[in-house]
């Protein structure tokens, strides 16, 4: 049983000791996509590997140093969805203790996981030691194998059919693309329009810097999607692709027009570009919360009946160094403002 670990300094070997593997993966094991979330979240990606034989073990994550506390350390998923992969549920349980073994001397206080929706929907593919494990979203996703005459007629909502009928019928049309570094200006302001509007979190506002880096890490892996008539943008939208999967990414509107639902064309037009791409899944993502009558969720429902649940994990390694960190920040911060926060492990990032 081989166990090695990498990051971006050594990312030539991983690609090259992983090529195959890499491949059949989400974007979210990539290397590539790694470099980008690290500058987003401002940490460091590592990719813990274990291989014995054809069986094989790969974990990514994000170390981030907690703050006003340099000598530790914190581990969470790249943003989207990853978590351990493993081919071989036999390797499973000596991978997870070889892991746990590794972090024990690494001052790492906390662990955070994103399980991905396709590959630990099975209770036995998350990770079990020392860890509570939490169904957190429920995600919908397209089965992309289907015919789109049959996605039409049986995944969409009727609703959701007639709004594209109409926008087909108006002369509205669907412009789908490689991200360029051209589109970076139009995609950001109408991005933080939509985001202001939506009276989103400071976290989902991204900077030039990390747009660039995603054109440059991804290429082609990064699809922009535009719903344009007469020389206007009505919408816009990004998804990533790698290997099977499609991933909605992030999307906005032109405020100027909110009556012209560009989000429906789009996602409507990109389930055809999906079935005639080779992709499997086409993954809508989910709402803002676990109630089935949360907007968001019900919004995607319209382009398919599928959902899947998504898992989060949480761990803490250094007990007693947690615990510390807890009673600092309520001194500083206040048990009223805790309480606010107690149920998020990382409570101290927000």
């Amino acid at each position: 049983m081989a166990i090695k670990v990498y990051n971006k300094d050594n990312q030539k070997e991983l690609k090259a000791d992983f090529l195959k593997e890499l491949a059949g993966l989400d974007i979210y094991f990539q290397p590539d996509y790694l470099n980008c979330d690290a500058l987003m979240q401002n940490g460091e990606w590592e990719l813990f590997t274990v291989r014995d034989g054809n069986s094989i073990f790969i974990y990514p994550y994000i170390l981030l140093v907690i703050p006003d506390h340099p000598a530790y350390f914190d581990i969470t998923s790249p943003y989207g969805y990853a978590g351990p992969f493993c081919n071989d549920s036999n390797l499973f349980t000596k991978a997870e203790e070889a892991f746990l073994s590794y972090v024990q001397n690494k001052n790492i206080v906390t662990e955070f996981v994103r399980y991905h929706y396709l590959y630990h929907f099975q209770e036995k593919s998350r990770f079990q030691q020392n860890i509570q494990n939490l169904e957190n979203r429920t995600v919908v996703v397209l089965n992309c194998e289907q015919d789109y005459n049959h996605i039409w007629q049986n995944e969409f909502s009727g609703t959701n059919r007639n709004l594209v009928r109409k926008m087909d019928n108006e002369g509205y049309e669907i412009i789908t693309e490689t991200f360029a570094k051209k589109d970076i200006p139009s995609f950001m302001e109408m991005y933080a329009a939509t985001m202001t509007n939506s009276e989103a979190d400071s976290f989902y506002y991204f900077s030039i810097d990390f747009y660039n880096q995603l054109i440059d890490n991804l290429g082609e892996q990064l699809i922009c999607t535009k719903t344009m008539k007469d020389g206007i943008i009505y919408g816009i939208a990004l998804f990533f692709h790698s290997d099977h999967i499609l991933t909605y990414y992030l999307s906005a509107r032109n405020l100027n027009y909110t009556k012209v639902p560009s989000t429906n064309f789009i996602i409507s037009k990109m389930s055809l570009w999906a079935t005639m791409n080779n992709v499997k899944a086409f993954n809508l993502g989910g709402g803002l919360s676990m109630n089935p009558d949360d907007r968001l969720f019900k919004f995607k429902t319209n382009f398919s009946k599928n959902t899947m649940p998504f898992y989060i994990g949480k761990r803490v390694h250094l007990k007693e160094i947690y615990e510390n960190i807890k009673k600092e920040w309520i001194v500083k911060n206040g048990i009223e403002e805790f309480d606010k926060v107690r149920n998020v492990l990382q409570f101290y990032r927000l």
